[in-house]
């Protein structure tokens, strides 16, 4: 089942960028270290700290949770991944391979919820025919839009992290 393997792929790529080699995991590892960058994260009052040699320290008011870890590792990329080149070629592997299953699993779900609703929606497939027929001509216009939504507002991929 695509949706299981998603959440167990991302499980195991969190888990993987909580094995980053310059990871640090308390102020007391980041003792006599000297501070190259600080750089904030997303998350309001949480920072990356990167020190020289390629360790680094996220900080902030909570525990380090995923978002934030990779969020770090991101925008320490440019700086640490000639130090962990192979981290990164994994990391890289695995978020790949997550987004296809997404994909995959977005589609599961979509076709899911077709066969549980064909039975008591009896013109579910003659609308499924129609919005195919239209996808196919490019004349398919999104029906989710309200007046104050803009369909750039809708477009990318959410979850994905700028680089």
């Amino acid at each position: 089942m695509q949706i299981d393997d998603k959440w167990r792929l991302n499980r195991k790529k969190n888990e993987f960028a909580r094995s980053c080699p310059g990871l640090l995991t308390s102020l007391e590892e980041a003792e006599g270290k000297t501070v190259e960058k600080v750089i904030p994260l997303s998350k309001q009052g949480d920072s990356v700290i990167l020190f020289k040699g390629g360790s680094f320290l996220i900080v902030g008011f909570g525990a380090v949770m995923p978002p934030e870890l990779l969020e770090g590792l991101n925008l320490l990329r440019t700086f640490i991944e000639p130090v962990y080149p192979d981290f990164y070629r994994e990391l890289d592997r695995m978020a790949s391979e997550d987004r296809e299953l997404s994909r995959l699993a977005k589609l599961e779900n979509i076709l899911g919820a077709i066969r549980n609703n064909a039975k008591n929606l009896p013109e579910l497939k003659e609308a499924l025919r129609k919005a195919l027929l239209d996808l196919e001509s490019g004349a398919f216009e999104p029906q989710c839009q309200t007046p104050s939504t803009k369909p750039s507002e809708f477009s990318g991929d959410p979850g994905k992290q700028k680089k």
